[in-house]
């Protein structure tokens, strides 16, 4: 005997029913619904966390590379010239720094502005707007010694010039690297009485400097201390201020290192160039034929007197490679 029929469920689904199945695709393959399709998020690589947020980071067939944009700012010290006579040409320490972060991994892209008899007021009118059409991830800042040589020499405006200067470079996000220059009269072979008023001018512009790099938060190196460990004999020129090879090599190690303590980049330090050591009796030599009428014409020369000099390319200054 059959059991009697039990009656049909209504087809009206409850809340408690499945939802339907996704559609499928026109192929007849199964899509996941459009909300639960997220987009693939790329995690950054573990070069580019090591690295500032300003470092730019890019991939090449797997590998991990750092792309940093080095520019410098400044005179005959940053462009690399070898004494005030000859104004021969040497590498200078921007292009040792870029070969040094080069070795350690982090691609380089170089860039300079410096050249001899550079001011302050050149560096925050022609050479920040340069720098800033560069967007530089880290700049170098050493101006203010030429303006130290004028006879119109103003410490405060200066200092002005050179925080604008800062600013302008920190505004589009690059790491500054300044530093504080030795007193001339610890590494210049004259009587002290001769240097002393220089050496207050020194002074004064390294305290503006100090505090420029106070409010930036800048690298900030004490060129002093490095004469000191390299030894002016071997660090310094006839002229004693500008850098032999040796020189401009401790000041790239150096900013090496305090790249690598800020977490900004890594490096390995290149091989030290042959270096001359100059005594005491060839350094004189040099001041008596040359450096005295060096000296008076520097002590003259008006900012509006200087020569409209383009910045030299890269291959000259040495940062290409």
């Amino acid at each position: 005997m059959r059991s009697p029929r039990t009656p049909r469920r209504s087809r009206t689904r409850s809340s408690s029913s499945p939802a339907p199945s996704a559609p499928r695709s026109a192929s007849g393959r199964w899509r996941a619904p459009r909300a639960s399709r997220g987009r693939r998020r790329r995690t950054p690589c573990s070069a580019c966390t090591r690295a500032s947020s300003a470092t730019t980071c890019r991939l090449r067939r797997g590998r991990e590379v750092v792309t940093l944009r080095l520019f410098a700012l400044g005179d005959s010290l940053t462009e690399g010239v070898a004494d005030v006579w000859s104004n021969d040409l040497l590498t200078p320490f921007p292009g040792y720094l870029a070969r040094a972060l080069r070795a350690g991994g982090t691609d380089v892209v170089a860039g300079s502005a410096a050249w001899r008899g550079a001011d302050a007021n050149d560096g925050a009118t022609r050479q920040a707007a340069q720098a800033c059409a560069f967007r530089p991830d880290v700049a170098v800042l050493w101006l203010g010694l030429n303006d130290v040589l004028r006879l119109g020499f103003d410490a405060a405006a200066v200092g002005e010039e050179l925080t604008g200067t800062a600013r302008r470079l920190r505004a589009g996000g690059a790491a500054l690297l300044t530093a504080t220059m030795p007193l001339p009269d610890d590494v210049l072979a004259l009587p002290g009485w001769s240097v002393r008023r220089l050496s207050a001018r020194v002074q004064a512009l390294n305290a503006a400097v100090e505090t420029l790099a106070a409010e930036s938060g800048s690298l900030h190196l004490d060129v002093g201390r490095t004469v000191e460990r390299v030894g002016r004999a071997r660090m310094l020129g006839p002229d004693g201020i500008h850098f032999t090879a040796a020189g401009h090599h401790a000041v790239a190690v150096d900013y090496l290192e305090l790249l690598c303590r800020a977490g900004i980049a890594s490096g390995q330090a290149p091989p030290e160039p042959p270096s001359v050591t100059l005594s005491r009796r060839d350094r004189a030599t040099w001041y008596v034929t040359r450096g005295t009428g060096y000296a008076v014409r520097r002590a003259v020369l008006r900012a509006e007197e200087t020569p409209a000099i383009s910045p030299p390319d890269q291959e000259r200054q040495g940062l290409a490679n």
